[in-house]
C-alpha cells in the first residue's frame, strides 16, 4: 500500500498529468451538457467525482511547489453561504445536489489556477475549444447535411443545411454562441502569444466566427460585441504611458457607462436589429414569473436553497418548467437566478465576488505587458455581461471561469498593489 501511494505521488504531480487533469476539468465544464444527455445527471457526478479526486491527489504531490498567497474571500463566502442555504431550503436533496456540482466545478477551476500559469491556462482553454467546434461541425454536418435529420437525444436539430441555428455538441444554440464567443477570444490572444501558427490560427478564428453566425444567437453576437469593446478599451489603456492610464481608466469608464444607458434607452429597436424579439419575449416572461413567485413565497433575505442549474422535479422550479412551449432550465438571469437561490446575502456576496474578480483582472490586463492577461479581463467582462441574459455563471462552464479567472487574479494581486500607480513587472 506504502510503494503504491507512492507511486501515486509521483505520478500525480508530473507536468504531463498535471496537464492532463487541466485539459479534463476543462473539457467537463464544457462538455457538461453533452455528458448530462448521454449519461445522465449520474455520469456527470461520477466524471466529476474521479477529476476531483485525481486534482486533490495531485495538489497533495505539489504540496512543497505550490504556494498559495492569497484566496478570493468574497468567492469563498459565497460558496460557503450557498452550502449554508441547504439548511434551511425546502428541497434539501435538490440543494445538496446543486453545491456539491458547485464545489466541485470550484475545487476543478481552483486547481487549474493554482497548478498552470495564465499561458498554459489559455492554451488548454483553446485545445478544449478546437476539439469542442471540430465536433460540433462534424455532428451537425452529419446530422444537418448528409442525413439530414435531427437528433433530439443530442439536441442537435439539423440546421446547418438551412445555416443554423446550430447546436453542436452543447444542445442548445445559445450555449453554443457563448462557447463561440469564448473561443473567439482565446483563439485571438493565442495567435498574439504565438502560441497558434498564424494560417492555422486564422482558420481557427473564422470558425469561431462562423460558429457564433450559425447559432444565430442574438445574446452570443451581444456578447460577441462585449468582448470586442472590453478587448478594444484593454487595447487602449495599455497603449498609453503609465502615468495616463488611470485618466484613461477613467475615460473608459464614463464611456462605458454612457454606452450602457443608451444600450438600455434603446433596447427594443437593437433587439429588433439583433432579430431576438422572440427570445426577449420568452427572458421576459421568464423573470416575471420567477420574481411573481419570489413575491408570494417570500425568502429574499436567505434564499430558498442553492441548486445552480434549475431542478425541475422540486417546487417552486417546476411550476415554471415550461414557458412558451420550451423547457426552462434556469432564470435566464444569472442575478435574478442568485437572488432567488440564496437571497440577498448571497447575492451580495455574488457581486462582490465577481466585482473583486473583474476589477483585479482589469487591473492586471492594464499593467502587465504581457497580452496573455487580456484574457481573463476579456472572459470575466463577456461572463458578467452574459449574467443579465443567461445563468450558466452559476454552473458549469461558467462557474469555472469566474473561479480561475478568480484566483488566478488574487493570487497575482492585491488590492494594495493594484491601487498603486507604479506598473509592475511583467
Amino acid at each position: 500500500m506504502r510503494r503504491f501511494l507512492e507511486v501515486a505521488d509521483h505520478l500525480l504531480g508530473q507536468a504531463r498529468t498535471i496537464q492532463a487533469l487541466t485539459t479534463a476539468a476543462i473539457g467537463a465544464a464544457v462538455l457538461a451538457p453533452l455528458i448530462v444527455r448521454l449519461s445522465g445527471w449520474a455520469g456527470l457526478g461520477g466524471v466529476l467525482v474521479v477529476l476531483v479526486v485525481l486534482a486533490a491527489g495531485s495538489l497533495w504531490a505539489m504540496r512543497l511547489e505550490l504556494e498559495v498567497r492569497y484566496v478570493p474571500v468574497t468567492l469563498a463566502a459565497f460558496v460557503v453561504y450557498a452550502a449554508l442555504s441547504i439548511v434551511w431550503s425546502r428541497y434539501t436533496g435538490a440543494a445538496a445536489l446543486g453545491v456539491l456540482e458547485l464545489v466541485a466545478f470550484g475545487l476543478l477551476g481552483a486547481y487549474v489556477a493554482l497548478t498552470r500559469d495564465t499561458s498554459q491556462i489559455v492554451r488548454a482553454f483553446g485545445g478544449v475549444l478546437r476539439a469542442t467546434l471540430l465536433g460540433s461541425f462534424v455532428v451537425e454536418m452529419l446530422l444537418g447535411v448528409v442525413l439530414d435529420m435531427p437528433l433530439p437525444g443530442l439536441g442537435v436539430h439539423g440546421n446547418l443545411i438551412r445555416l443554423g441555428p446550430v447546436q453542436g455538441l452543447l444542445g442548445r444554440a445559445e450555449v453554443m454562441g457563448i462557447v463561440a464567443v469564448l473561443a473567439l477570444v482565446t483563439f485571438v490572444v493565442e495567435l498574439r502569444m504565438r502560441s497558434l501558427p498564424m494560417w492555422p490560427g486564422l482558420a481557427w478564428v473564422g470558425g469561431a466566427i462562423a460558429a457564433l453566425l450559425l447559432t444565430r444567437s442574438s445574446t452570443a453576437l451581444v456578447l460577441a460585441v462585449v468582448a470586442l469593446a472590453a478587448y478594444g478599451a484593454l487595447a487602449f489603456i495599455r497603449a498609453a504611458e503609465p502615468q495616463l492610464r488611470t485618466s484613461r481608466q477613467v475615460a473608459v469608464a464614463l464611456v462605458a457607462v454612457a454606452a450602457g444607458v443608451i444600450v438600455y434607452a434603446a433596447r427594443w429597436p437593437l433587439v429588433q436589429l439583433l432579430g431576438g424579439t422572440t427570445e426577449a419575449l420568452y427572458r421576459i416572461d421568464v423573470w416575471r414569473q420567477v420574481l411573481a413567485l419570489q413575491r408570494v413565497q417570500s425568502q429574499w433575505l436567505e434564499g430558498r436553497g442553492f441548486v445552480g442549474r434549475w431542478n425541475l422535479d422540486v417546487a417552486p422550479y417546476s411550476e415554471i418548467a415550461n414557458v412558451q412551449s420550451r423547457e426552462v432550465v434556469d432564470a435566464s438571469n444569472a442575478y435574478i437566478d442568485a437572488l432567488v437561490q440564496v437571497g440577498a446575502l448571497g447575492f451580495a456576496l455574488f457581486l462582490l465576488a465577481l466585482l473583486a474578480a473583474t476589477g483585479r483582472s482589469w487591473l492586471l490586463a492594464s499593467r502587465k505587458r504581457s497580452v496573455v492577461y487580456m484574457w481573463p479581463a476579456v472572459v470575466l467582462a463577456v461572463m458578467v455581461a452574459s449574467g443579465f441574459a443567461t445563468s450558466i455563471m452559476l454552473y458549469e462552464l461558467g462557474w469555472l471561469l469566474v473561479v480561475v479567472c478568480a484566483v488566478k487574479a488574487s493570487h497575482q494581486i492585491t488590492w494594495r498593489s493594484a491601487l498603486d500607480v507604479r506598473p509592475p513587472a511583467g
